[in-house]
């Protein structure tokens, strides 16, 4: 996927947030979630657990949105949770299990429009790393996780 170039000039206002950015040019115009996001990667409320399993061992994908039949979010599985079923349901099979049953992680929701340093603030009040980005009609379009804020804030 090809990435929008983005205008690194610095400029100052007095609507700067982020003080402090580090390593980041002070006032440069920050990107938006939308630019450092991941695309989500949905399982139906209703996939098994097997399923989620596969899903969560590939390498690129670091947490599951599980949606309702209407695609709304109920919540996030992330391997750690699915762990946690394993090692507490060793007898059972999986594959009877439904994503439902999984712990799922509340998020914070970010609309796509939500600039970085802006997003820094609130995933430092979560108790996730993540959190739900919608488009403006609610749409889920990614995840963007603590790491990709770090990046695009320059460390």
């Amino acid at each position: 996927m090809q990435q929008a170039s983005r205008d690194t000039t610095p400029v100052r206002t007095e609507h700067d947030t982020w003080p402090d950015a580090g390593p980041r040019q002070l006032g440069t115009l920050p990107q938006m979630v939308s630019e450092v996001m991941s695309r989500p990667v949905c399982v139906p409320s209703t996939a098994s657990l097997t399923r989620v399993g596969r899903a969560l061992g590939h390498g690129h994908v670091r947490a599951l949105v599980v949606v309702d039949e209407s695609k709304r979010p109920l919540g996030v599985i992330t391997p750690e949770g699915l762990l946690a079923v394993v090692s507490q349901r060793q007898q059972t099979s999986l594959g009877d299990m439904r994503a439902v049953d999984a712990p799922l992680l509340r998020a914070a929701v970010l609309p796509d429009t939500t600039r970085v340093d802006m997003a820094a603030h609130v995933l430092a009040r979560t108790p996730s790393d993540f959190a739900l980005v919608t488009s403006r009609t609610g749409a889920i379009e990614g995840l963007v996780f603590a790491g990709d804020v770090l990046r695009a804030l320059g460390w």
